[in-house]
């Protein structure tokens, strides 16, 4: 049985990308090392894990391989098949981003395909080019079953939820009914010291009786009277005590039937534990695909996140425009009320003017006539002297 470990880019898709996303964003904020020297990483990296391969001793072969060792061994393993996934997930951002940029590569790459055999040796494996032709096509089919198992999930997880919380009430319920058993375990308890310290009481009136009727042989009378005054004791303690037995009874009844209750609650505690289990299972198994379809989300988002900013820059600049033509309109508009005003003012100015033009000249005629006729009559009143001729 061979174990593969694949470096094209549908391996890539399909590795175990970390869970959470702030180890991917640490991933991809990472700065870019040079050309040279993620060679020589990537170089020293596949040496390190031949060397490991080689050195690594399996459990298979060795009889004195402890538990222990083999969970370090695996540990180990594990750890750097991780590291090679972070390194190819590393390299791929790279060329995402070249390829997002518009930029071409700096030249063509050959992703290795190696093989481990059972005897842990490295060998070359030919069927790289015909995975690299059907790849495309499945990624797109498992895609479309990644989206329906999630939905599927999703549908399950919501009903697993209502079961826990059907569940939890039966737990509260249960838990008030053996509350409820635990007091109907004390009261059985103290029903059973009553039924001693009556039975006690009782062999206790006996005895009294005895010596009572040995004292009272030949007092007939108060022998019959006490008699008749233990008789009614023993009936009412008879009374008494199956009452008690009564109730006894009925509080084993229903201590049986709450026990029955709980191992009941308990069974489908059990069951339902077991449907939850496989369910997070599933979702465990699932949990990877969701990575990979959270990734694609993020680059679209990214992308749609582009496009809105430039979009928000344009209404920016429209907005600006708008309130500019806006401004001018009421600043023209400012000018024509101005202007209007201006010549509605230099109209009357102008009628004023003839008004005062008119009032004018008429004073001007009037102030002739008063002088003129002034001057005749300082005539008439103070004449000249006539020269002498």
């Amino acid at each position: 049985m061979t174990e593969t470990v694949r470096g094209n880019k549908a391996s890539v898709l399909r590795s175990r990308i970390p869970r959470f996303r702030d180890n991917r964003s640490q991933l991809t904020s990472l700065p870019p090392l040079p050309k040279d020297r993620q060679r020589k990483s990537e170089a020293e990296t596949v040496s390190e894990i031949r060397a490991r391969s080689s050195s690594c001793t399996p459990w298979r072969t060795c009889p004195t391989f402890t538990l222990q060792a083999r969970q370090n061994w695996m540990q180990a393993l594990e750890a750097d098949q991780k590291n090679l996934e972070i390194i190819q997930n590393t390299f791929m951002n790279k060329i995402r981003k070249f390829a997002e940029q518009g930029r071409k590569l700096p030249g063509t790459y050959k992703f290795v395909v190696m093989v481990c055999n059972d005897n842990r040796e490295l060998v070359k494996d030919s069927s790289v080019d015909s995975v690299a032709k059907n790849n495309e096509k499945l990624i797109i089919d498992k895609l479309a079953q990644r989206d329906e198992t999630i939905s599927e999930l999703q549908r399950k997880l919501l009903l697993s939820e209502e079961l826990t919380s059907k569940l939890v009430l039966e737990l509260a319920e249960s838990q008030k009914k053996d509350s409820s058993r635990q007091r109907l375990e004390a009261e059985a308890l103290f029903a059973k010291t009553k039924f001693y310290q009556i039975y006690s009481y009782l062999q206790e009136t006996d005895i009294k009786l005895k010596d009572a009727t040995e004292r009272v042989n030949k007092n007939t009378d108060k022998v019959i009277d006490i008699m008749e005054l233990l008789n009614q004791v023993k009936a009412n303690v008879d009374k008494e005590l199956a009452s008690l037995l009564e109730q006894h009874q009925a509080n084993h009844d229903l201590l049986a039937a709450r026990s029955k209750t709980i191992i009941k609650l308990q069974q489908s505690e059990l069951k339902f534990k077991e449907q939850y289990g496989n369910l997070f299972q599933e979702l465990s198994q699932k949990n990877t695909q969701m990575n990979l379809l959270n990734n694609e989300l993020d680059a679209k988002n990214d992308q749609l996140d582009q496009v809105l900013k430039a979009l928000k820059e344009k209404l920016d600049a429209v907005a600006k425009q708008q309130n500019t033509i806006r401004l001018l309109e009421e600043q023209a508009l400012r000018t024509s009320l101005v202007r209007t005003k201006h010549e509605e003012r230099m109209a009357s100015m102008q009628v004023e003017i003839a008004q005062l033009k008119q009032c004018l000249s008429n004073h001007a005629h009037v102030m002739v006539a008063n002088i003129q006729g002034m001057e005749a009559v300082r005539a008439q009143q103070y004449p000249l002297p006539q020269p002498e001729l």
